[in-house]
């Protein structure tokens, strides 16, 4: 009729995922690219669990079966037009009744269909699992407006193992972090998209990544994640403050005056107010790039903060703006250690590099 598939087995198989729990739940947390599948909706997943506990499991199965016989044909019927008359894949929170239930029924409609064992429970095990693996990560840091983010873009397409947190979590993490950016993740979805890319990357493969704090916007690293990026190697881009300037300006000044003002604001208490009344007049006096350069201040210093509490640091200094070139020069650095997997980083090795200048410091 239908089979059971552990997590990794669930995740490789072939058919749209449909996820049968209640739609409030879905939208908590949820496979990547499932399709909510609701067998009841809040309201009757409620009654059915309140008369569980007032009643007994029996009359709560009754309830269960008047809410589910009318919905049978129209849930094949739905299923049909999302698969036409192939595989499916189903999961509910722990793999029982109500994923059972839906298999059972889809089966009989004539679908071949897959079921998550223990549901998204474990699904939820396995994320939390992936996130502890050791991982050869290498951090790509440096002050606001370094540009890491197409750094990392660049390298990508040098062909290089990347992560964009920043991607995943629809934020830049800074208080203007979520302009023209769609709307943040839970941080469970955020896991789970970010457990879809890892699951693709290799372990034993460097893979860079941003140096970030524990939040990105109101989304929170994994711990085990985190830990892992707090022990690994950190290599900073030493950008000059006119270039940083000018990205951040090309990135935020054309955004309404409004948004950018409650951005300040967020900013209030560690500003300060007067520093804050003055970015809140140089925006109403229309010179956003007056404001950008003096948040740019407080954002340098406390990056450098942070900085100094990590070792060994490692920093290249740039001359330019160009992502590839700085890409170009950190593939270096892997060359030179093509060999083995040590998180001991070796002198930064430029290649590629025609009229750039560079200068590479180590900070312990």
């Amino acid at each position: 009729m239908f089979c059971q598939l552990d997590s990794d087995a669930f995740l490789g198989a072939e058919g749209p995922i449909l996820d049968v729990r209640a739609p409030a739940e879905y939208a908590r947390g949820h496979l990547p690219g499932a399709i909510c599948f609701a067998l009841f909706d809040d309201a009757e997943r409620a009654e059915v669990g309140t008369i569980y506990h007032r009643l007994g499991p029996s009359q709560a199965v009754l309830r269960a079966l008047e809410i589910f016989g009318p919905k049978m044909a129209p849930m094949a019927r739905q299923a049909g037009e999302i698969a036409g008359a192939g595989k499916v894949r189903v999961h509910c929170w722990r793999g029982g009744q109500r994923s059972g239930a839906v298999a059972w029924l889809l089966a009989q409609a004539g679908f071949e269909v897959s079921v998550l064992a223990g549901g998204y429970k474990a699904y939820r095990q396995a994320v939390l699992a992936e996130f502890a693996r050791p991982r050869q990560l290498l951090l790509l840091g440096g002050l606001s407006g370094s540009g890491k983010t197409e750094v990392l873009q660049a390298l990508a397409a040098l062909g290089e193992q990347t992560l964009d947190l920043e991607g995943l979590a629809c934020h830049r993490g800074s208080a203007f972090g979520g302009l023209g950016m769609p709307q943040q993740p839970s941080s469970e979805q955020f896991e789970n998209a970010l457990h879809a890319q890892l699951r693709t990357l290799n372990p034993d493969q460097w893979l860079w990544l941003e140096d970030e704090n524990a939040h990105i916007g109101k989304v929170n690293l994994p711990l085990e994640l985190r830990r892992q990026m707090q022990q690994a190697p950190l290599i900073a881009l030493d950008v000059p403050r006119p270039l940083r300037l000018a990205r951040l300006v090309r990135t935020y000044a054309g955004f309404p005056q409004a948004e950018l003002a409650t951005c300040v604001e967020k900013l209030c208490k560690r500003l300060g107010r007067e520093r804050t009344r003055a970015c809140l007049a140089e925006l109403a006096a229309g010179q956003p790039e007056a404001m950008i350069d003096q948040v740019l201040d407080y954002y340098d210093r406390g990056y450098r903060h942070g900085l100094s509490q990590r070792q060994p640091v490692r920093s290249l200094a740039l001359s330019h703006a160009d992502p590839q070139q700085a890409a170009w020069q950190l593939q270096g650095l892997l060359a030179t250690d093509s060999k083995k997997h040590s998180t001991q980083i070796p002198g930064l090795v430029p290649s590629c590099q025609a009229g750039a200048e560079s200068d590479v410091k180590t900070h312990d």
